[in-house]
């Protein structure tokens, strides 16, 4: 212990009853283990709490249909408070070995054999003089252990030590050891096993007790401290390489210094990851840089899930061309599809038009023995296919949607329509099972569902009574035409307005006075040109604007269109 420090008892924490619950079936297991003994006289007391106990790193879609990272929760983990007792407690510094060192020297073996511990540091006794030392208190009492508790700050280093002075003498000949992790190879299976039988007879001779479960015996690879090592070498844990494919761009400091921390844990095997990763690591300074761009970050996460996902063999003890990466056949069709698919690939045809509407106008007055006007529009190029129909039965809307849509368009992923009886029935339902289209029907009373129909259907409208004579009996004869008018509206430019004022740099010279003049007359050329293709009886004649006088002022005005 530290010089200076008084004991100190802390009080219990209140607890839920699940939690308490938690606590108590942790304890019970605990006393009949023999690992705690009841307590009363201690004058070093810690409380007991509880924590969730959070599985892997994953990513979930949240409310919004957004990818989000989160840690799952498996259930409750008792933890005791002995921060009190940490600070008092003189450190151990003895060192643990290195992960990639450890890693590297495992690799490029045939024969592996991978142990784990039981319960890790509570098969370390502790001195009886200082168990008092680790009393806790909870709701059914006060206890002290007899083996070493996880939350001890010495506890890594002086289970590490033991293991050392345990297996000191099969390290690095065929052995490595990382706190309760064992691991033994060998070139050949005879070999593997002999190594293997020398453990387990250390093993008895000290007590020291395995997790039979997750423990693999003579296999090729394995994943040890996140690395997965075989005769190939190094290659990357594929559920971690998938996990930072899909992590989605951080949006705040601490979703950027958990970014970094999963793309870093392999930063040693990607060549200058501090110049990768330095668009990100300026985030989390308390300025951030003027220059810093959003395409240097996406740069960042295109570059680090590149390295990751694309180079699987970190570390190679083979030639270059004995592992360079090969597609097999069942993987083309996959990567076909994320090219096509995917928010960076270049195929959007197919997902932008796949949504019909489709709508009936009328009763209309007899026109060629037709009644209704069915509509039909795409809802991104707003293309428009209209046809005049004696009926509106549900016959006539399945001719109408294999002639017009099928064969000239593809099937579509949906069709929108109203919940009238000529669009909800057996056959037609029938018809886009049959072709793997979905049938979404809008509410009665949130006609947004099937609003872009809904103005097709208003636009044919108004061109139909512009065009139409004054018995309205030929509107089926101008339906063919009033697709195309929608089509070329878009085209038309506005007529200009008489106010428009010009700039007063555009009136300093008689040459840019000139440009004004014929950009307004332009203008109005292409209104008189839209004027009288929709409206031929009440098109007016074409005038020139008449030349504008040269002034010291600092604007020049086209003059109105004549009446």
């Amino acid at each position: 212990m530290e010089e200076g420090h008084k004991p100190k008892a802390q009080p219990q924490r209140r607890l839920n009853p699940n939690m308490q619950e938690v606590v108590k079936k942790e304890i019970l297991k605990w006393l009949a283990a023999g690992i705690i003994y009841p307590i009363s006289d201690s004058m070093w007391v810690s409380p007991v709490q509880c924590v969730p106990k959070k599985g892997w790193m994953t990513v979930v879609t949240n409310e919004h249909n957004e990818l989000v990272p989160t840690r799952t929760v498996t259930g409750w983990r008792v933890c005791i408070d002995y921060r009190a007792l940490n600070d008092a407690t003189r450190k151990d510094h003895f060192p643990l070995p290195f992960i990639d060192q450890m890693v590297e020297k495992l690799a490029g073996h045939e024969y592996y054999c991978f142990l784990d511990g039981y319960s890790r540091y509570h098969q370390v006794a502790i001195a009886p003089k200082d168990q008092e030392k680790t009393t806790f208190t909870c709701p059914y009492g006060t206890f002290a252990f007899r083996r070493m508790p996880f939350e001890l700050c010495n506890a890594p280093t002086t289970f590490q030590r033991c293991m050392i002075s345990v297996f000191g003498d099969f390290i690095d000949h065929f052995m490595e050891v990382f706190m309760d992790d064992f691991s033994m190879y060998a070139s050949s299976f005879n070999a593997c096993l002999v190594n293997l039988g020398k453990v387990l007879q250390r093993c008895e001779e000290t007590n020291l007790v395995f997790n039979w479960e997750k423990c693999h015996f003579m296999v090729k690879e394995g994943t040890v401290l996140g690395h997965k090592v075989s005769y190939r070498g190094i290659e990357v844990d594929k559920a971690k390489v998938d996990l930072i494919a899909k992590l989605p761009p951080p949006q705040s400091v601490k979703e950027v210094r958990g970014f970094l921390g999963h793309a870093g844990f392999y930063r040693r095997f990607i060549k200058d990851f501090s110049k990768i990763a330095r668009p990100l690591t300026n985030l989390l300074r308390k300025v951030i840089p003027p220059h810093l761009s959003y395409q240097q970050r996406k740069k960042f996460y295109s570059d680090i899930k590149y390295y990751l996902w694309d180079e699987p063999y970190l570390y190679k003890r083979c030639s270059d061309g004995m592992v360079r990466r090969c597609v097999p056949e069942e993987e083309m069709q996959s990567i076909l599809g994320f090219c096509h698919d995917r928010e960076v690939g270049g195929h959007y045809g197919g997902a932008k038009t796949a949504a019909k509407g489709i709508d009936f106008m009328g009763p209309c007055p007899k026109s060629h023995n037709n009644a209704y006007i069915l509509v039909a529009v795409d809802y991104v190029s707003k293309w428009v296919e209209a046809i005049g129909t004696p009926t509106n039965d549900g016959r006539v809307v399945l001719k109408f949607i294999k002639k017009f849509i099928f064969t000239r368009y593809g099937t579509p992923r949906a069709i929108i329509s109203d919940g009238g009886k000529h669009f909800c029935n057996t056959q037609f339902e029938a018809l886009l099972k049959k072709f793997g289209v979905t049938h979404r029907i809008a509410t009665p009373y949130h006609l947004q569902t099937s609003g872009q129909v809904e103005v097709s259907n208003r636009e044919i409208k108004q061109i139909l009574e512009k065009t139409v004579g004054t018995s309205r009996k030929d509107w089926a004869l101008k339906l063919d035409d009033a697709p195309a008018l929608l089509s070329k509206l878009a085209l038309i430019p506005p007529p200009i307005s008489s106010h428009l004022r010009y700039a007063a740099a555009a009136a300093a010279t008689p040459a840019t006075t000139r440009c004004c003049r014929r950009a307004a007359a332009r203008q109005l050329s292409l209104s008189s040109a839209a004027a009288r293709f929709l409206h031929p009886a009440a098109a007016l004649p074409l005038r020139l604007i008449p030349p504008l006088p040269l002034s010291d002022h600092s604007s020049c005005s086209p003059s109105p269109p004549p009446r």
